[in-house]
């Protein structure tokens, strides 16, 4: 892992966002991670809140791809075709 050289860890996460840990919580830089064009700290609560919103997504992906699964892709034309 890369390392500022105040030899806080960095990591490329990808799509120019670059995260370093300073001890408490994560700091994001944009498009370098010694010369952000933009930055935001994100506190141990809001990077719990962030997982939390990430898992709630993904969830509800899953059901709704879970749910198109289980309908017949006919049954709508079987429907209006029976007597």
């Amino acid at each position: 892992m890369k390392k500022l050289p105040n030899g806080q860890p960095v990591s490329h996460l990808g799509d120019g966002v670059y995260a370093i840990h300073d001890g408490f919580g994560i700091w994001l830089h944009a498009n370098d991670h010694e010369n952000p064009t933009d930055k935001i700290y994100i506190e141990p609560e809001v990077l719990e809140a962030l997982l939390r919103f990430n898992n709630t997504v993904k969830a509800e992906m899953k059901e709704k791809k879970d749910a198109n699964k289980t309908i017949p892709k006919n049954s709508a034309s079987a429907e209006a075709t029976d007597p």
